[in-house]
């Protein structure tokens, strides 16, 4: 998958906020957070999430159809919250499965009706040691350019229920060139992993 990522990551796309529809949604997305690269793949009957982390990569089947696409604010900015208290350092959302709702059904609930509309919603947490995604989706319908409430992040980052996919081996903070000659210097001279 290696070489696919990478290719991936080379066809960085994003969700306009004009009239969408499920046509214009992508097949992959990408979103970059630090060392973290994070593909959102709609190539699938279901929303597949892929991540690579220095040497160690991970593909999620998430729990919603295809397509799916990031959570963004109006100003089109994926939104991220970090959570200090718990550890996570930063909280997505990916939302998924078309809502079928008719248009009379979304101006009730005040969604709009050029836009493509989901009925799922996924969480997507980081922390200094490992990726997190939510056991489940939950139900809640949005369409894309809609904000989400901060309470639904802070819930996802606080749910003692989340999976983790991948334990870190270091945490994913910028490494000085300092820190970083050193450990190349190290794995040279050393045939033990590193217990930092």
């Amino acid at each position: 998958m290696g070489a696919s990522l990478g290719a991936l990551l080379m066809a960085f796309t994003h969700n306009a906020l004009a009239e969408s529809s499920a046509d214009t949604i992508p097949e992959t997305s990408v979103h970059l957070i630090g060392n973290y690269g994070f593909i959102l793949d709609n190539r699938e009957t279901n929303c597949m999430l892929h991540s690579k982390v220095g040497d160690q990569e991970i593909s999620i089947a998430l729990d919603m159809s295809s397509p799916c696409y990031w959570v963004r604010s109006e100003a089109d900015e994926i939104i991220d919250y970090p959570y200090p208290d718990a550890g996570i350092t930063h909280t997505l959302l990916v939302a998924g499965t078309a809502l079928d709702w008719d248009d009379q059904k979304k101006q009730y609930q005040k969604l709009p009706t050029d836009q493509y509309c989901t009925e799922r919603l996924q969480g997507l947490v980081i922390s200094n040691s490992a990726i997190h995604t939510s056991a489940s989706s939950i139900e809640a319908p949005n369409c894309i350019g809609q904000s989400i409430d901060e309470k639904v992040f802070y819930g996802v980052a606080h749910d003692e229920d989340i999976q983790p996919q991948l334990t870190l081996d270091e945490p994913p903070v910028e490494a000085s060139l300092f820190d970083t000659i050193k450990q190349t210097f190290k794995g040279f001279f050393s045939s033990e992993p590193d217990t930092k």
